[in-house]
């Protein structure tokens, strides 16, 4: 079976490669040249066999550090550091011009806020977006809009952006580039840490082999690529992390070769606007529903009614998505609403109104 998903990867079709800032960029700011360029040039080879590639590329911040302008700014506040990315973008997509013009590939900027992907309308004219470029054989090199972004529409770091952009675009595969050589074991007791070759499900047992702090530069760590790695199975891709300074990595994997750590797709992942609600969007409020309601929508597939509602939290118009979380706080899910949040609280008592209907829910397993 371990063998079968290897031999899976190879006949992927849209391949999406993250690259965080440790991979990209050396402590002082200045591009890693003997890690990027054969990167570009094993894209480029994939591209010529007919993969489409979708580049999420982290690093903005810090090349700002290293522009004339951006010595002068102390990444201290949000501020800072959105003006820092405003001066790194430019370098950093002037870096992959550059590169990649070196294969005779055109690269476009795509810039993303989870506000962005929290429309439907917009959600579509994104994937619209990059399946043009896609099918014009330009390479998109995606990265948060950090200029912009607050904390509300963050997605919080490039690991989670490539599982939404994978979801995006219906990718096969995610390729998670790191300085790590994968998800590694330290529980067998030897004196060095062994990579765990295949993970079928990402658990809590999972998480326990991981520290949550952050990587050197950057704004995730291996646990960030957990939650990346189980978004991107739920909505039927592959994730495989492994080392960006292993020669000719990307080949490797798209080879079937076991290097990395491979965490295999869901049996039946989402598809159509579950697999949107299920992303990375933001919510308007939340609805916190009794007991009664979670057996009615965890067993019987039923729509969320009023008579269902313990609590209203926040303000939310029709059409909006919304938490929907049990009486313990966890959330069960995410669904758009049927009625805004002041129609709700005036119709307090009442029993019989839909909420969210089973069609624009999605249940969490």
């Amino acid at each position: 079976m371990k063998k079968a998903q290897r031999q899976a990867l190879t006949q992927s079709k849209r391949v999406i490669v993250k690259l965080g800032t440790s991979s990209i960029l050396h402590s002082k700011s200045r591009p890693q040249g003997e890690v990027l360029l054969p990167l570009a040039r094993q894209i480029g080879q994939l591209q010529k066999q007919g993969l489409e590639i979708v580049l999420v590329s982290s690093g903005a911040v810090g090349m700002g550090r290293m522009t004339p302008a951006g010595c002068r700014i102390e990444p201290k506040h949000l501020s800072s550091k959105q003006a820092l990315a405003a001066l790194g973008q430019v370098e950093l997509m002037n870096m992959w011009s550059r590169l990649f013009e070196l294969m005779g590939i055109g690269v476009a900027q795509v810039l993303l806020t989870r506000q962005e992907l929290s429309r439907r309308e917009r959600y579509l004219n994104a994937r619209n977006t990059l399946s043009t470029l896609l099918n014009a054989g330009i390479l998109p090199v995606v990265n948060e809009n950090d200029s912009v972004a607050t904390e509300e529409i963050r997605f919080g770091d490039n690991d989670i952006l490539s599982a939404t952009v994978g979801s995006l675009v219906e990718a096969d595969l995610v390729v998670n580039l790191t300085r790590a050589r994968g998800l590694m074991d330290l529980s067998q007791g030897t004196d060095e840490a062994v990579v765990i070759s295949d993970v079928q499900q990402v658990d809590s047992e999972l998480f326990a082999l991981v520290a949550p702090e952050i990587s050197a530069g950057g704004t995730g760590g291996m646990a960030s690529k957990l939650h990346a790695a189980r978004e991107a199975a739920r909505y039927g891709a592959s994730t495989v992390i492994a080392s960006s300074e292993e020669p000719d990595i990307l080949l490797k994997i798209l080879d079937g070769q076991e290097v990395g750590t491979l965490f295999w797709p869901a049996d039946h992942p989402l598809r159509g606007r579950k697999r949107w609600l299920a992303s990375s969007t933001m919510v308007s409020g939340t609805l916190v529903i009794d007991e009664g309601a979670v057996k009615a929508l965890r067993s019987k597939g039923s729509s969320l009614l009023e008579v269902g509602l313990a609590r209203i939290e926040g303000d939310f118009g029709i059409g909006d998505i919304v938490s929907i979380t049990g009486p313990d706080g966890v959330e069960l899910g995410r669904g758009l609403t049927d009625k805004s949040s002041t129609e709700l609280r005036t119709r307090a008592g009442r029993k019989s109104g839909m909420v969210v209907h089973r069609n624009n829910l999605f249940l969490r397993d």
